[in-house]
């Protein structure tokens, strides 16, 4: 589990956040409490990004515990080895980096270091949970349906296609 009090006094890598930012890609980051099934919604939905708008999505999932058989047959299957990746959480100035340099964070628990985390970050804000899909207090709640969470992956891109177009940067990220 992230250690919040450590990340505080991490200093970000350059290089990543420079590269994660000047990329022009859809950067996700999956909270390392998501279940098997969750990152499998997720890696659904990259698919769908990629139908509906481009390749140029990342999703980067903190932890290996999810680095299951399962997982990789579904990232083997889907053509996806070139934009998933996993995250070590023990190197806090590579994580702060990636929070930093990051567009969305998918999550299960809303009441998460890793979530608080993403809410200093201004990142989009996406958690799964039982029921309809709903907007509330900064996070957007969703069933777990790749379908749900492929469209908002797709809302936020062109949102921030928008604030590419009008010189406001990841206005996502600035809470505009």
């Amino acid at each position: 589990m992230l250690d919040i009090e450590q990340i505080k006094q991490a200093v970000p890598v350059e290089s990543i956040l420079c590269r994660l930012i000047e990329s022009h890609t859809l950067n996700v980051l999956i909270d390392e409490t998501c279940t098997e099934d969750e990152i499998a919604t997720s890696l659904e939905a990259v698919v769908l990004y990629m139908y509906k708008v481009n390749r140029d999505i990342h999703l980067r999932i903190l932890g290996d515990q999810h680095r299951t058989d399962y997982i990789d047959t579904l990232i083997k299957g889907y053509n996806l080895k070139d934009n998933i990746h996993y995250l070590d959480t023990v190197d806090y100035s590579n994580i702060l980096s990636y929070y930093l340099g990051s567009d969305v964070f998918v999550t299960n628990n809303p009441h998460s270091t890793a979530m608080e985390l993403a809410q200093n970050c201004y990142l989009a804000k996406l958690c799964f949970r039982d029921g309809g899909a709903i907007f509330e207090e900064g996070i957007f709640y969703l069933p777990e349906r790749s379908a749900d969470l492929g469209a908002m992956f797709v809302l936020i891109h062109e949102k921030n296609d928008r604030a590419e177009l009008t010189g406001h940067n990841k206005l996502v990220k600035s809470g505009e």
